[in-house]
């Protein structure tokens, strides 16, 4: 009988298809996907190499981020968002133009509040800083951005 991978439908265990490992009724295609972009540094390497072998040739590594909160989340403040991309092989993605949008999400209906919403560009160190105003919210809100970069996009939230 044959399976195939609850995410991206893809046949299990076929013998020339690499990313078809079972990993518990997903393939590893996806899983890799998703633990490199967690940060676990031994699938990190092995998609990269993945990559490297001609396997992941639309593979994009999702952005890392931090924030500084300037004040108060609990009143308004500023937040400063720094977020960094890089190309597949880790080095920096510079002069790469990304939409972000930071919005409050409502927890019970998944209703968004959009904050900003823009183009930003990478400096030569791949980074993007992007400054913004914040006035509280409720408990039934919480904050998030999102990175669209290509047909992926990201989402995180801001705590």
């Amino acid at each position: 009988m044959t399976k195939y991978c609850g995410i991206c439908h893809r046949e299990l265990d076929k013998e020339d298809d690499p990313l078809s490992g079972d990993c518990g009724g997903d393939c590893w295609g996806c899983i890799g996907e998703i633990e490199a972009d967690s940060g676990f540094e031994p699938s990190l390497e092995m998609v990269r190499q993945e990559f490297r072998d001609g396997y992941r040739n639309n593979w994009i590594p999702a952005p890392t981020f931090s924030y500084e909160i300037i004040g108060d989340i609990h009143k308004s403040s500023e937040i400063r968002l720094r977020i960094k991309l890089v190309r597949p092989l880790g080095e920096p993605w510079p002069n790469e133009t990304v939409e972000l949008k930071v919005y409050l999400r409502n927890l019970s209906t998944h209703e968004e509040v959009e904050i900003t919403n823009t183009l930003v560009t990478t400096n030569l160190d791949g980074v993007i800083q992007h400054d913004f105003k914040y006035k509280s919210h409720s408990v039934e809100q919480e904050l998030w951005f999102h990175i669209k970069r290509g047909s992926e996009i990201w989402a995180y939230p801001i705590r």
